[in-house]
């Protein structure tokens, strides 16, 4: 059975957050819709970052491989980290991004990742809120 653009969309959050997890073990990720069965995310409080998978596109209509476009986007609170503080918390996150391995599986998600482009963050804020924090656009190729 194929999996629909929702189910890949989520098997795709949640890899994304299990490798970041795996290289910053000491930030906190959560995948759009928040956490899963093991591991329920009840109370967000910055720093943390949010993976959302905008948008899940078959490839070849009739064939389970697709073209995900996700955003990881991490927020800090302005008066808990100064600028310089996020940039170095931001740059981390890249970082593990970059080294991602871009062909890879995923048996506990029945996810294969053929490849991906991480793309430049740029920065948003809310200055009521004393928020702050970066998006990083990635284009995704997988099946599952």
């Amino acid at each position: 059975m194929s999996a629909t653009d929702g189910e890949i969309k989520r098997r795709v959050e949640l890899f994304l957050r299990g490798q970041l997890r795996n290289a910053l073990p000491a930030r906190k990720f959560f995948p759009s819709k928040g956490g899963d069965e093991a591991e329920p995310d009840t109370q967000i409080l910055p720093p943390f970052g949010v993976i959302t998978c905008r948008t899940a596109e078959r490839v070849i209509a009739d064939e389970g491989t697709w073209q995900c476009e996700v955003e990881v986007a991490w927020f800090t609170h302005m008066d808990d980290a100064p600028a310089p503080m996020h940039s170095a918390m931001v740059r981390e996150v890249l970082d593990a991004l970059c080294v991602i391995p871009r062909r890879s599986s995923d048996f506990t998600h029945d996810l294969t990742i053929h490849g991906f482009d991480v793309g430049t963050a740029s920065s948003i804020s809310d200055k009521d809120a004393k928020g702050r924090g970066d998006i990083i656009p990635l284009v995704l190729g997988c099946s599952g």
